[in-house]
């Protein structure tokens, strides 16, 4: 009578091609039913089954584990993986927490002197931060330690861009120009300016963005620029007319640069020729969801501690005060600002996952964003949709907190945080929602000014209180509110020592 066992009635290859499509959980439970089975998986064929992607994430064509050492990681959570299937393993962990209603996070508080810090940009390879003030100056701090590396005067608030492959920061001066400066190779986290740019005397910068080696800057007086970072000193590669108007948060893909024009939506435009290509009006979404606080039992203010409703019973947050909201179709009942009222903020691309907030709340999101070029309204119903949050229009104000990342996207409504989780792209609502506060304490009451999500973590301005010290004789000042890098680390505890880089610095 032939066997029922496949190993030994299919081919190797045919058995390999099922396994493709098996889950992890019926591979583990495979290796468990006969040492035939537990030979054929662990011994012959482990890498082979667990480096398909079905089984882990990776770029395509990876054929070895290098490519881990370039994700975004604030923890050691990826340090010394040996094979694929640990890297299965630690990425089902990590993916289950970020789906999970109430994650296990741990908190990590960098302070950066005494300074309120306004913008900052995490350099994972290089392992250090760099951030600007609300007071003035620049700033490099150890990623692990906390410990000060370097500093420099800067001016107050100033907004700050960074291309970590290229160890490049940018900063803009009161005088209307920008200064380019380089890590310097043989000195950790100390920097040399190596450029200034600066633009005819009736161009006011509202914003600019650094990616893809490629600074692009935009003036409300309908003057667009792209300049190439890969010279000394920077080239301008392009100037270019744009509409009137633009609010200043601006995003670049390789091949085209999108302008915020407030109430007129995205302007896109190609980045070689200057030429539009085409315009992307979130109004036109006609799908709609709503995050939904008080069916939940939270109601939230900004001036107000959060309280349970009084016909419901709100689920437990996690330690880190963050909460799990329900996310429902059909507009939220208790907007009054209608949709072609809106004035549109901060733009984001991803891939082609696009994400655009509004001053009332609304975030717009995109699974095809190219489409909306062709401005037909069947690609708007196809690829959009609208998620409305609750904010008060007195309060809200279009920031530049947004950040998008592997199809989770974070933005600040009413001084709290969202973060929406997509976990396939093509959905149209987001399968989970976190409400994250923003400050120790509704009493102590600043906007978000950066957010970043990492594979590992989330981080975000925060405002706490600190020590502050008397620089001349070292004495405890007291306790003051201060602008601080908060991280939440997501990164599942694999042993009892912990992660080994979280904590307070």
């Amino acid at each position: 009578m032939p066997s029922a066992d496949p190993l030994a009635a299919l081919p190797a290859e045919l058995v390999l091609r099922i396994l493709d499509f098996a889950s992890i959980s019926t591979v583990t439970s495979l290796t468990q039913t006969s040492r035939s089975w537990n030979h054929f998986i662990e011994k012959s064929h482990l890498d082979r089954i667990y480096a398909h992607p079905s089984k882990t994430c990776h770029p395509s064509g990876s054929r070895d584990l290098d490519f881990v050492k370039g994700l975004r990681h604030f923890t050691d959570y990826w340090d010394e993986i040996g094979s694929w299937k640990e890297l299965c393993k630690r990425q089902t962990l990590l993916r289950k927490n970020w789906q999970a209603r109430v994650p296990e996070t741990r908190e990590s508080i960098i302070q950066v002197e005494e300074t309120h810090v306004w913008r900052f940009r995490p350099d994972f390879k290089r392992r250090y931060f760099v951030s600007s003030s609300e007071t003035g100056g620049i700033h490099v701090t150890c990623m692990d330690t906390g410990q000060k590396l370097w500093s420099t005067p800067a001016r107050q608030y100033a907004h700050l861009e960074y291309d970590i492959d290229n160890g490049v920061a940018v900063w803009d001066t009161l005088s209307n120009a920008l200064e380019v400066w380089k890590a310097k190779p043989n000195k950790r986290g100390h920097f040399e300016l190596v450029a200034t740019i600066r633009h005819d005397q009736e161009v006011r910068t509202r914003g600019y963005e650094l990616r893809f080696q490629t600074l692009c800057v935009v003036s409300d007086q309908g003057r667009g620029f792209v300049y190439d970072m890969m010279t000394e000193p920077p080239s301008r590669k392009r100037e270019m007319i744009i509409a009137k108007g633009a609010v200043g948060h601006l995003f670049q893909s390789e091949d085209l640069v999108m302008y915020s024009m407030g109430y007129d939506g995205v302007h896109v435009h190609d980045k070689v020729t200057g030429g539009l290509v085409g315009i992307i009006n979130p109004q036109r979404s006609q799908k709609v969801y709503h995050i939904n606080h008080v069916k939940f039992g939270l109601h939230w203010s900004a001036a107000d501690e959060i309280a349970p409703h009084p016909d419901a019973r709100p689920q437990r947050p996690s330690q880190n005060r963050i909460w799990s909201l329900p996310v429902e179709l059909g507009e939220n009942p208790n907007y009054d600002t209608a949709l072609e009222d809106e004035e549109w903020g901060a733009v984001a691309v991803d891939g082609d996952f696009m994400a655009v907030t509004s001053r009332f709340g609304r975030l717009f999101v995109c699974k095809d964003w190219r489409r909306l070029l062709k401005g037909k309204q069947e690609d708007y119903d196809a690829t959009c949709t609208l998620i409305e949050c609750e904010a008060d229009p007195n309060n809200f104000q279009i920031g530049g907190w947004l950040s998008l990342y592997k199809g989770k996207v974070a933005i600040e409504v009413d001084d709290a945080i969202y973060l929406l989780s997509f976990e396939a792209l093509g959905s149209d609502c987001p399968t989970n929602v976190w409400r994250i506060t923003s400050s120790l304490s509704p009493r102590l009451q600043e906007p978000v000014s950066y957010m970043a999500i990492c594979d590992d973590s989330f981080m975000h301005t925060y405002l706490t209180n600190c020590e502050h010290r008397n620089d001349n004789f070292g004495d405890i000042l007291g306790s003051l509110p201060t602008k601080v890098i908060r991280v939440l680390a997501l990164a599942p505890d694999l042993s009892t020592e912990g992660m080994g880089r979280t904590g307070t610095v």
